[in-house]
């Protein structure tokens, strides 16, 4: 699988950070459908069956491109990348995100304590 220099949505054309159109579509979509409450798996599924592929070499979207891409800053214009989206936007989504995934530490719980008697 082929890395990508620049975050999807970008390139760089005569030395500067340029939105690439089309990916950065796909971006606002991606940023729309979780909003509006869809799963990665589902944005994923969505991505994969319409054969938008992560990268030039045909690579398929995963739960985890996907999960750094809504959490990627630089889509709101930071640092010396063009804005993609609207800061509240990435703020509501990033909100809900975290909302979903609440961090549970096992590494304290004594040997009787087992997912099953949660």
């Amino acid at each position: 699988m082929k890395n990508r220099m620049y975050p999807f949505g970008y390139n760089c054309e005569n030395g500067e950070i340029k939105v690439n159109e089309y990916e950065a579509a796909v971006v606002r979509m991606i940023f729309s459908e979780y909003d509006r409450g869809g799963s990665l798996k589902q944005i994923v599924s969505i991505l994969n069956k319409g054969a938008i592929s992560f990268n030039s070499d045909g690579s398929l979207w995963d739960k985890c491109k996907l999960h750094r891409l809504l959490m990627d800053t630089r889509y709101v214009g930071d640092k010396l990348y063009p804005p993609i989206i609207e800061i509240d936007l990435f703020d509501r989504v990033n909100s809900a995100r975290e909302s979903k995934y609440v961090a549970v530490s096992y590494t304290h719980l004594r040997a009787h304590e087992t997912a099953a008697n949660l």
